[in-house]
């Protein structure tokens, strides 16, 4: 959707000049309270924040979501050689992710411990996890040497830390869930009644990108590849990774916790995706 400007594409179907910068947000918290201030319109992220923000704007701003962002799993990964299940953290490790108790991630671990120990110990294992940053913890786990041993994230942190040899996943979302869609597109009411173009550009955007990405898996793959190039090229200057659209079989786009902004002759229209 990025590499080939999609959004740009059906702007101009619609009589509109889009311009779409993207910049990459900290978390799924981190967007719900950009898309609440103001500053983005489209938001990405998990079903927790989506959920938390639809709940917190019931009847006021009505965030409703706008698509699912792809169909595949989340990976609880560890540099610990002796962690084989969830069951072997100790309090000697620490697991991240983007937040405590109500992230995703943080969810999926919770409903894993009900299945291991029994509904009671839904939040058995909370007491190791700890909110950071994926980038950050990315980073942490790969180089090894701390007490971050785990990391409950998505693409593409996770397939950066299994490349390293010393990574392996310990538990897999699908396992615990079956085949789902953990990250959505979201957005204010009012902001889709206020910009019915803009807002039908990006849905056409997102259409194309699937289809695509279903009819030329290898040709996704290379733009995903190429993506993450210039994502990691650009990195040091932004003091982390940017997430990069994943070429699913069954993916629009999935790009998590990003923000667009979309500038038109008339006004400034901010997204996140």
């Amino acid at each position: 959707m990025r590499d080939q400007n999609l959004i740009e594409k059906y702007g101009k179907q619609e009589g509109i000049d889009i311009k779409v910068d993207w910049t990459q947000l900290s978390s799924g918290a981190a967007v719900n309270d950009a898309l609440l201030s103001g500053s983005i319109d489209f938001a990405g992220a998990g079903v927790g924040p989506l959920l938390t923000i639809w709940d917190r704007t019931h009847g006021k701003q009505n965030v409703k979501a706008v698509a699912s962002l792809g169909n595949f799993p989340y990976y609880l990964v560890s540099n610990n050689p002796k962690v084989k299940t969830i069951a072997d953290f100790t309090e000697k490790d620490r697991i991240a992710v983007p937040a405590v108790g109500v992230s995703v991630q943080s969810r999926i671990l919770q409903y894993a411990a009900a299945k291991q120990w029994g509904d009671k110990e839904f939040n058995r294992l909370d007491k190791y996890t700890v909110a950071v940053p994926h980038p950050d913890a990315t980073a942490a786990l790969i180089a090894g040497g701390t007490e971050l041993t785990g990391h409950f994230s998505n693409p593409p942190y996770q397939d950066q830390e299994l490349e390293n040899p010393n990574v392996h996943v310990v538990l897999n979302s699908n396992d615990v869930l079956g085949p789902n869609s953990p990250t959505v597109l979201f957005a204010t009411e009012k902001f889709r009644d206020e910009n019915p173009k803009t807002y039908k550009a990006s849905v056409q955007a997102l259409t194309e990108a699937a289809e695509f990405a279903q009819n030329d898996k290898g040709a996704a793959a290379d733009r995903q590849t190429a993506a993450r190039e210039l994502t990691e090229m650009n990195a040091p200057l932004q003091g982390h990774t940017v997430s990069k659209p994943i070429a699913a079989a069954q993916a629009l786009l999935s790009v998590d916790n990003v923000s667009l902004e979309y500038r038109t002759p008339q006004r400034v229209v901010r997204a996140a995706v």
